[in-house]
């Protein structure tokens, strides 16, 4: 087995990813910018070439998890400093190196929000309407760009929105709105939005390596709820009655006064106009590639899965 180093292995998905690799035999080392090194984490404070080219020694393979994620209100700079100037740092340090291959988490938000029929596969052109998405697509092309001059091999993998312990985002966010008694359903519920529970990101990484895999992978669960769905499971998962389904036109007509006070307050809306119409905008990804070029199988059972979240967030004292 070889050296594998995480980036961004102190958040959700790196930290999965880490430990994932030393269970399967791999020298599995975390990358953070903040802390004290010690066995199987090495720390660089200032992100920079010759920063990362010191944090590489002895590398075969850099899995690239750390990211500024999306964030309203940020500015093009604040993510294009990291995620393409840092990650064409990284990848050149990688370069002088001798690492064998960058695994690059990309997203699947560079498709943006409204495709045609709401499904995403490797041959999806980017159209990526905001600073992090686009950030995300340039990363990726500086990437190709290094590894056609003589760089790293390069595998890119597209993550649908990402459950599980850990989970930072909509999912925990939907259990607990649900938990609480505070979510409703826009429209009819029927829009379909894919998701990807963070073990199958793991069974596609390590089949990416006993494959030696270039290209570009889509990691989704190959079933995508409705809405509808998503939010029943989690009900009867959390003990709570079914939510209710509102007309979309309604959530807006109350979305609007709540946007106008929490903005003159200098404050984001928990709930806006620009959300309800996102939600309803279907987004399923097509995983035939990523399944049998892998040999993977990309499917988790929902509710298990939304069971052990619970049982995390519990424990965090979350919920």
């Amino acid at each position: 087995m070889f050296t594998v180093l995480v980036t961004g292995a102190t958040g959700f998905v790196g930290a999965h990813l880490q430990e994932r690799l030393a269970a399967a035999g791999y020298d599995a080392i975390g990358l953070a910018r903040s802390g004290v090194e010690a066995a199987g984490r090495r720390v660089v404070r200032t992100w920079d070439e010759a920063s990362c080219a010191g944090a590489l020694r002895g590398v075969d393979v850099v899995v690239h998890a750390a990211s500024v994620v999306h964030r309203p209100g940020a500015a093009l700079d604040e993510y294009r400093r990291f995620n393409v100037e840092g990650t064409r740092a990284l990848a050149a340090a990688a370069k002088a190196q001798g690492v064998k291959r960058i695994v690059f988490l990309s997203s699947i938000k560079i498709h943006g929000e409204e495709l045609p029929a709401g499904r995403i596969d490797e041959t999806t052109p980017p159209a990526a309407d905001g600073g992090y998405a686009q950030t995300k697509v340039d990363a990726e092309r500086a990437l190709i760009e290094i590894a056609e001059s003589g760089g790293p091999r390069v595998t890119i993998l597209r993550l649908c929105p990402v459950y599980g312990r850990g989970d930072k985002g909509n999912v925990r966010r939907v259990m607990t709105a649900i938990a609480r008694g505070r979510f409703v359903l826009p429209g009819d519920g029927a829009t379909r939005k894919s998701i990807v529970h963070v073990s199958t990101i793991g069974d596609v990484l390590l089949a990416v390596l006993a494959k030696n895999a270039d290209g570009i992978f889509v990691v989704a669960d190959r079933v995508a709820p409705s809405m509808r769905e998503l939010a029943d499971t989690v009900a009867e998962v959390v003990g709570k009655r079914r939510p209710f389904a509102i007309p979309a036109s309604a959530l807006r007509a109350v979305a609007l006064p709540v946007e106008v006070l929490f903005r003159a307050l200098g404050r984001e809306p928990p709930v806006s106009r620009a959300l309800i119409a996102k939600s309803m905008l279907p987004s399923v990804c097509v995983v035939d590639h990523t399944e049998r070029a892998l040999g993977v199988d990309c499917h988790v059972d929902l509710r298990a899965a939304l069971v052990d979240e619970l049982a995390w967030l519990k424990s965090e004292g979350a919920l």
